[in-house]
């Protein structure tokens, strides 16, 4: 091996490095690596819909476990507040009452600025499921050092119970007559009495009862709504919804709110999703119109 033949080798070598070097300049050149301003086609993730956040608030009504909430509040709330009517303030306001009330509006208990701030807003459902899963994301800088409550269902129940937490509104003085008044002829129901009962007790029964001074289940009791006024039971928390549609429970209305209850009122919180057979409602009707002491006209 001569020394021209080594030079000739080098020089091949240092040759084709250069122009693989150039060649990969020239490329840049032409065909520069940088991202599209907009990409040829959308992805995937640029078309899908965000989701949308399911609302705070807990559908409390079929679900809801008052003696559940009771026991939640005896665990995490009775140390810093009372629960009794009359209980006075403790390291947090009383809780008699709480519900439906305004925020911050506890006579001779001092609130903190960060909740004062709220005080034109209202602890209905809405507010005190947003306050009880986060207070300080509720009104950062309060004073409560309660961590919150992420269950949904925990809340429901705590909130079920905080609700009877209020006096029954005084029933109103009426002179008890002589004899039963007639049942009013707009309330009378061409249905199928002994049919309407039959469907009552499948769809009904699981949450009201039909006796004479029956109890409050998850619903009123339904003895006598013909012709009573809504929201009228003593001892049954209603909805805020069903508080404000005044007049009675006359037939025609009956079958309007069985038909669809949230058509009717859309803040109720009864669950039940209604009755579509204009004759399943009409015999209903025609069986809850039977459950009264009142004479036929």
């Amino acid at each position: 091996m001569t020394i021209r033949f080594l030079n000739r080798f080098a020089a091949a070598v240092v040759v084709a490095g250069g122009a693989f070097i150039l060649s990969g300049v020239a490329a840049n050149l032409m065909f520069p690596d940088s991202r599209p301003g907009k990409p040829a086609f959308p992805l995937p993730s640029d078309t899908a819909p965000s989701a949308t956040k399911a609302p705070d608030v807990p559908v409390r009504a079929a679900h809801a476990d008052r003696a559940h909430g009771e026991q939640l509040a005896d665990a995490l709330c009775s140390a810093c507040h009372t629960l009794e009517r009359g209980g006075a303030s403790m390291v947090g306001p009383a809780l008699w009452g709480v519900a439906g009330t305004h925020v911050a509006d506890v006579p001779g208990y001092t609130f903190s600025a960060a909740l004062t701030a709220h005080r034109n807003e209202v602890f209905d459902d809405q507010t005190l499921s947003t306050w009880l899963k986060s207070p300080s994301d509720y009104a950062p800088g309060t004073r409560m050092g309660f961590g919150g409550i992420d269950s949904d269902s925990d809340r429901a129940d705590l909130i079920a119970f905080l609700d009877t937490l209020k006096d029954a509104p005084a029933a109103p003085a009426s002179p008890v007559p002589p004899s039963p008044s007639p049942l009013a002829a707009e309330h009378v129901v061409a249905g199928d009495a002994a049919a309407g009962k039959a469907t009552a007790q499948q769809m009904c029964a699981m949450c009201h009862s039909f006796d004479k001074d029956g109890p409050v289940m998850m619903g009123p009791p339904l003895y006598g709504v013909v012709g009573r006024a809504p929201a009228s039971v003593a001892g049954f928390a209603y909805s805020d919804g069903i508080k404000t549609i005044g007049g009675v429970w006359s037939a025609d209305r009956l079958d309007h709110w069985i038909t669809d209850p949230r058509a009717m009122v859309a803040e109720t919180r009864m669950a039940f999703p209604g009755v579509p057979s204009a004759a399943d409602r009409a015999n209903i009707v025609a069986f809850l119109a039977t459950l009264h002491d009142r004479a036929a006209p």
